[in-house]
């Protein structure tokens, strides 16, 4: 939904992907940034995402008029792949319940495509999702994960309820087999094969239909990641699924793909299960640090009285740095509303972060206290993502005014930082050079023989944006985590000279003498305290409940289970009367 271009080229091509079924919106969620609607839409008037609001319908229509006409060929009626269309999404679990618009987007949709075109829409498995969800003249789904069987009969049984005379195919269009994660989350949510297998089977026996989500996981590059109220999404998408995000197969792949196999009346068996893509540890990058965090084009910067949100200054995604002359110095400066971190910086020192909200903690005050008049007051601030769901008009930037000892700061220049092409090189940068392991721009260069995918490994470093060879790889933030590494394609991988670009935010500690380091390696590094995984109910022997266990870590020290010592009384091992919860190392239950 663009008024800029209407553009179906890579990566947002429609003619590539598409097999089976479209989410057309515009609400699209999938944990993208804002939803997948497009920011400028902010900026409109009388513009209420999700409702009949006319700015809002006015978009959605020239938006709509483009992307229908090229689907229309791709329709099954008309020889194409799309058996079916999905609008809006999940709309029974937001906050509105428009039914002028809901019932707007059918008819559009069936003007421009034909009665003959079967449009669905998905919602919770429960009535009161599927309540203000469900479109007369369309066709309900639900979505769950793996659950018990009682619990998916009754999703199926609301379904129903919505169908005419109660009669049609049962339809789980989203069936979960993992779940997308948070920076700074502790834990790991991840439904077990068997748990899958489970509810997949049980449904296949009462005639449903059920589509994977995800079945392959992908990966949120540049700055295309959503967030949730508490924090912003990783950068991977990976969400535990069958297919991982780098293309490889998984244990519950397998399981998927041997259920399947062995159905007596599935008539088009699996094809033999190919090998995963080959990936290559890089070794050890050398990085050394080009600039602080003063970077600014002048042709990118706007003068104004007041500061300016990322969206009137048409800054969709990334960073504005917002700077001032200091006539006049204080100790306390506070910004009531900025969004989403700022880290604030003073002839090159960092002198404190604003936070607006991360897991409910903010910060809004920062000290400057050793300032003096004539120094030069840079904010730089962070867009982390707009929100996917919940709370909408979601601007970025500074969006209050800023108070310096309670006296309020006049005459701001904002400038604009942009990733032309992800090319950080293109940028000019300024001002007195930092330490070494401080925020800044970092530089490296490394050869390769062939090219292969690899994933970034950040442990050590803090925050910030990691670009190759001009494609942007998109955050890192080991020192909150679970995620460590970057998942690297092989066609952002040059045979022969690379570099390596990163605009670290917080400060490294990788650094000895004159440069700081950063490494590639050939597989996912997650850091968890816990993963919602194993033994998680009763055991029991002849309906006998079992009491008093001992739990031992099963640790592997560089993989090597001969390192190991083996007997029933370790250090590692906790004795309790019901089980432990898994921990991200294997863990021998013992009875």
């Amino acid at each position: 939904m663009t008024s800029r271009s209407d553009t179906f080229l890579d990566p947002f091509t429609i003619f590539e992907f598409i097999r089976a079924i479209g989410k057309i919106g515009p609400y699209s969620c999938g944990e993208w940034e804002n939803g997948g609607f497009p920011w400028w839409l902010l900026n409109k008037e009388n513009c209420q995402t999700r409702t009949s609001q006319k700015g809002f319908l006015d978009a959605v229509e020239k938006w709509f008029t483009v992307l229908l006409e090229v689907i229309r060929p791709l329709l099954r009626q008309n020889g194409g792949p799309v058996l079916m269309l999905q609008i809006e999404n999940e709309y029974g679990s937001s906050a509105f319940c428009d039914r002028v618009y809901t019932y707007w987007l059918r008819d559009f949709v069936r003007s421009r495509l034909g009665n003959d075109t079967v449009i669905y829409t998905t919602d919770g498995g429960s009535a009161a999702y599927l309540k203000c969800g469900f479109v007369p003249g369309t066709f309900p789904t639900v979505d769950f994960g793996p659950t018990s069987d009682e619990k998916i009969k009754a999703a199926f049984d609301d379904q129903r309820k919505y169908m005419p005379g109660g009669h049609g195919p049962l339809v789980n269009s989203e069936f979960y087999p993992g779940w997308f994660v948070l920076w700074g989350e502790k834990s790991a949510r991840i439904p077990s094969t068997d748990s899958i297998m489970k509810s997949a089977k049980y449904m296949y026996s009462l005639g449903a239909s059920f589509n994977f989500y995800m079945i392959h996981g992908g990966t949120n590059f540049a700055f295309w990641n959503g967030a949730a109220t508490p924090a912003p999404v990783i950068t991977s998408y990976d969400y535990f699924a069958p297919i991982s995000e780098a293309g490889d197969v998984t244990d519950k792949y397998l399981a998927i793909r041997t259920w399947i196999k062995s159905l007596p009346d599935w008539k088009n068996k699996p094809y033999d299960v190919p090998a995963n893509n080959k990936k290559t540890a890089y070794g050890t990058v050398t990085m050394a640090l080009m600039g602080g965090l003063s970077a600014r084009l002048n042709e990118m910067c706007e003068d104004s009285e007041d500061p300016m949100s990322f969206e009137k200054l048409e800054q969709p995604f990334g960073f504005v740095t917002y700077i001032k002359k200091l006539e006049t110095c204080g100790k306390t400066l506070d910004i009531k509303q900025l969004k989403d971190f700022g880290y604030v910086i003073i002839n090159e020192t960092h002198m404190g972060t604003f936070m607006n909200s991360y897991y409910g903690k903010a910060k809004r005050s920062v000290d400057l206290e050793g300032c003096t008049p004539g120094d030069t007051l840079a904010i730089l601030v962070e867009n982390t993502a707009r929100l996917t769901s919940g709370i909408e008009n979601d601007r970025k930037g500074i969006l209050s005014e800023v108070r310096l000892d309670n006296q309020v700061l006049k005459g701001w220049t904002q400038c604009k930082m942009l990733f032309p092409n992800g090319d950080i090189s293109k940028m000019s940068w300024s001002g007195e050079q930092q330490p070494l392991g401080k925020l800044g721009l970092y530089i490296g260069y490394f050869y390769v023989k062939e090219a292969t995918d690899t994933f970034l490994n950040t442990t050590g470093w803090g925050k910030g944006i990691a670009i190759l060879n001009g494609n942007n790889l998109g955050r890192y933030w080991p020192s909150e985590g679970p995620q460590h590494t970057l998942y690297v394609p092989a066609a952002f991988v040059r045979r022969g000279s690379n570099v390596l670009m990163m605009l670290e935010l917080e400060g490294t500690s990788t650094c000895q003498e004159t440069s700081c380091s950063v490494s590639f390696v050939d597989q996912p590094i997650f850091v968890w305290e816990k993963i919602t995984t194993g033994i998680l109910s009763e055991v029991r022997l002849d309906n006998q409940v079992l009491k008093g266990w001992t739990q031992c870590k099963m640790l592997f020290p560089n993989g090597d289970i001969s390192k190991m010592s083996w007997s029933g009384e370790q250090e590692s091992c906790h004795r309790r009367n019901v089980l432990m919860m898994c921990f991200l190392v294997p863990t021998l239950y013992m009875k």
